[in-house]
């Protein structure tokens, strides 16, 4: 029997299910008829579970909210930005995940500087009301820490991790420093309590994640918290920025000619480079990337990297670190898929990855929830190349596959869970049961089989 579930996003999965085993025993007169052979014969329990367990596949498969790691730099304008342009671009529903304190910290902040300046305190709101040039709709909110069943998505930050180290980004294994001795972008003065909240409840949504095999996607310094999780770091140095320049849309509008829709810059900062996903690779299907579609127009906003050594089993590179909760190599858990595409072999520099056993796992240094909106140069800007129509929309419908397929992934996750709730629900009351009119055992009752 093919069973078709699909989402509101378009895309459909087909669960098939062989025929139902005979059992000796029949539990009743009643018939159940095959699917392939169209006889009926009598109905066993196993024949009626199986028929359970099929209307169940047959729900239509709910299109679920992506959930965003709450972060509250920029005055909450870094939330605005995550859950508006990640709409635009999904065109689902978003809902920002807070750790019970940081309502409190924010707050706190919001009334140190309205004091600081002699202003009225203002009402906190999660999120600002902006003009944007796109529609966008109120995002929910979660304040118990929990990391909700669908997609979740880890946001980036202008904040070094804690254990940053100075080297040479690009080059693995090369030397570097003592772990936090030195970080390139600490804590802003006053933010230090805010700043260490966010990184400890990102921690635990990525634990929840990884508990529960939720699918999750990081973005930019999000995927350094991803790769932190499996027991990577970040390494940069002085001299380290993203390479090259080029559009970047943001919340700020830019008046543009012909009446177009007005796009800005993201944080002042108009950065792109080429980079190659490896072919076969989750993320280039995911992506839709194919022949020479592997390689990509990143916009990056970035001062560090994946701390990188050289790889192994045929690989160029991988990432350095040993997994906190296995004790295995990261690079066991974790694949680079993804690097600068470069002439210059000894360069490495990390851009994407991705898990290589269990949910879709994905990291990406650059921004694709960016391309929501279109690129425009903004006046006295000089760009050493810019996205041409061509080329943005190329990067665009990639950045729309990216998150159709995570959050598809989300949904599979949501519907998984609940089907698990529904089963363990009709155990307890008696409607599944074994055979006999008896229920199925439990665990403790399994000793010695």
């Amino acid at each position: 029997m093919t069973i078709p579930i699909s989402s509101a996003g378009g895309i459909a999965a087909d669960f098939s299910t062989t025929a139902p085993a005979q059992d000796d025993q029949r539990a009743s007169a009643s018939t159940v008829t095959s699917a392939y052979t169209g006889r009926s014969t009598p109905a066993t329990k196993l024949d009626k579970n199986n028929a359970l367990a099929d209307a169940l596949r047959e729900r239509v498969m709910p299109q679920t909210p992506i959930y965003i790691a709450n972060r509250d730099d920029a005055s909450g304008g870094g939330r605005d930005w995550d859950h508006k342009t990640i709409q635009a671009l999904s065109g689902r529903e978003t809902v920002a995940v807070a750790s019970p304190r940081q309502r409190d910290l924010e707050i706190e902040l919001a009334n140190q500087y309205a004091d600081s300046k002699g202003i009225p305190r203002k009402q906190f709101a999660w999120f600002n009301t902006r003009k944007l040039p796109f529609p966008v709709n109120q995002p929910g909110v979660n304040e118990n820490g929990r990391s909700g069943e669908g997609l979740l998505v880890v946001p980036g930050g202008p904040t070094s991790m804690s254990r940053e180290v100075l080297g040479q980004p690009g080059v693995p294994g090369s030397a570097h420093g003592e772990q936090g001795a030195s970080l390139r972008y600490p804590p802003k003065t006053g933010r230090e309590n805010s700043t260490r909240e966010r990184a400890n409840h990102q921690a635990n949504l990525l634990r929840q994640a990884r508990n529960t095999g939720q699918p999750t996607l990081g973005i930019c310094g999000g995927s350094w918290h991803l790769a932190a999780a499996f027991g990577g770091n970040t390494v940069t140095s002085p001299e380290f920025e993203a390479r090259h320049t080029a559009d970047m849309p943001s919340l700020i509008p830019v008046a543009r000619p012909n009446a177009e829709p007005a796009m800005g810059v993201a944080h002042g900062t108009i950065m792109q480079h080429p980079v190659t996903v490896e072919a076969g690779s989750l993320l280039a299907d995911a992506m839709k990337l194919s022949g020479e579609g592997l390689d990509i127009n990143a916009n990056s906003v970035h001062w560090a990297e994946v701390l990188s050594k050289p790889g192994s089993h045929g690989e160029t590179v991988a990432i350095a670190g040993t997994d906190p909760m296995s004790a295995l190599q990261t690079d066991a858990l974790l694949k680079v898929t993804a690097r600068v595409r470069s002439d210059n072999p000894g360069e490495a520099t990390i851009e994407g990855f991705e898990a290589r056993h269990g949910a879709p796992v994905v990291g990406v240094q650059h921004h694709p929830e960016a391309l929501a909106g279109i690129p425009t140069m903004l006046p006295g800007t000089v760009a050493s190349s810019t996205f041409d129509n061509a080329n943005y929309h190329h990067e665009r419908e990639a950045a729309e596959a990216l998150f159709d397929y995570m959050a598809a992934a989300g949904d599979a996750f949501s519907a998984r869970r609940n089907m698990t709730r529904d089963f363990e629900a009709k155990v307890a009351d008696g409607t599944l049961s074994n055979g006999d009119d008896n229920q199925f055992p439990r665990p403790s009752q399994l000793t010695g089989r």
